[in-house]
């Protein structure tokens, strides 16, 4: 990045700072937007909190950049995330080991995974056909070993598995399809281009971020967290329309 900025020429290097990392200069708008509304937002307490709160969105939002990057979608992540914790407390609570909890959430994760990408290619099937069907099937599973509900972890373990939950792994249930749209949000706020093409990861950290950051602003602004799903909507079409003005402009 630096040594790109120090060959670039000095008329054109406001426009490529705008271009291609707009995303820090959105950062640092936002938090300054975030001090004002709320005057403990620096404080260690808000601060680790929105770390916390960002790292299993972080992780999975990584994963989809490049799958975005390379011009292909997938929308079954969230009931991804919601099969596999939900299956891993069934695993923790039958062996007592958080170890071959974590071996075998891994292990599953993939195996999705690999499912999806041979539907796609040697499958030739469309990645929303496929990641559809995988959401469908997933949802259905989860849903019917858990009954509707949540999976709850054995008392015995629930010291243990609550470590793994400050990490960010949530105990309670998971709403899939709100979860895709975050991800996918923070994708496109990172700054990857939703046709593909162009991405970057430290875009997405960033975004994860910064995402994690608005919805601590709306929290101390006493906003509805009901209204999240309808402004993580309202951020991809912004974005993308940004993204469209800007290839325009090439």
């Amino acid at each position: 990045m630096l040594n790109t900025l120090k060959k670039t020429d000095p008329k054109n290097l406001f426009k490529l700072i705008l271009k291609d990392y707009s995303f820090l200069l959105s950062l640092v708008l936002l938090l300054i937007i975030a001090r004002a509304v709320n005057p403990n937002f620096f404080t260690w307490n808000n601060i680790s909190n929105i770390f916390v709160q960002s790292s299993m969105v972080g992780l999975i939002a990584m994963g989809m950049s490049m799958v975005i990057s390379a011009g292909q979608i997938d929308i079954s992540v969230g009931a991804q995330v919601a099969i596999i914790g939900g299956f891993g407390i069934l695993v923790l609570n039958s062996t007592q080991s958080v170890l071959i909890m974590l071996v075998f959430c891994c292990v599953f994760g993939a195996g999705i995974g690999t499912v999806n990408g041979l539907l796609v290619t040697k499958g030739h099937m469309p990645a929303m056909i496929a990641t559809l069907a995988m959401q469908s099937a997933c949802r259905s599973v989860i849903n019917h070993f858990g009954a509707g509900g949540p999976f709850t972890v054995d008392k015995g373990m629930y010291d243990s598995f609550r470590q793994l939950a400050s990490g960010g792994i949530p105990l309670g249930p998971i709403k899939a399809p709100y979860l895709m749209l975050i991800f996918i949000a923070a994708v496109a706020i990172g700054g990857t281009s939703m046709a593909g093409g162009r991405g970057k990861i430290a875009g997405t950290f960033v975004g994860v971020l910064m995402f994690k950051i608005i919805s601590n602003i709306l929290t101390a602004a006493d906003v509805s967290t009901f209204l999240n799903g309808a402004i993580s909507a309202a951020i991809i079409v912004i974005a993308v329309l940004l993204q469209g003005v800007q290839n325009r402009s090439k």
